[in-house]
């Protein structure tokens, strides 16, 4: 029998941007990340998700891979050579093993294709913000105060 502790799924509310022309998806989940209590910023196209990513910090990216102005997987790239390892979901109808695997290797952190489970997507959202959650507790645990040596 499979159970869960209820602290494995409480995730702080974090702040993501959704990058997806298609209006009713973005809408849909939206409405779920929303409902989870996460703040969510929507935008269709690499370059509003540019000027955004300027001016406001996000704990995670759901990026399209399809948009009108070019493939979201070159702002993956773009973050990664630029050592911002903020991390992105790659949310896309594109669901061969070669468009899978060059989006993981642009540096994407999960890559689920459409149409796709909410309960799943959702899961995988959680699981994404406790590894970033994690990372983060760790360094700061690992960081020297050299204020207060011990």
């Amino acid at each position: 029998m499979f159970t869960t502790n209820s602290n494995s799924n409480s995730i702080d509310p974090a702040m993501i941007l959704i990058v997806e022309d298609d209006n009713d998806l973005a809408e849909l989940i939206s409405m779920h990340l929303t409902f989870q209590g996460h703040d969510v910023v929507r935008v269709t196209s690499l370059e509003l998700a540019r000027k955004r990513l300027d001016s406001t910090s996000f704990d995670l990216i759901v990026l399209d891979r399809g948009l009108e102005d070019g493939d979201g997987m070159q702002l993956c790239h773009e973050l990664r050579q630029q050592q911002n390892w903020l991390p992105v979901l790659i949310l896309t109808a594109r669901d061969s093993e070669k468009d899978r695997v060059e989006g993981l290797e642009s540096g994407a952190d999960d890559y689920l294709t459409k149409p796709f489970s909410v309960l799943e997507f959702q899961a995988r959202v959680r699981a994404m913000l406790r590894r970033k959650n994690h990372m983060a507790d760790s360094s700061s645990a690992n960081s020297v105060d050299t204020d207060n040596p011990p």
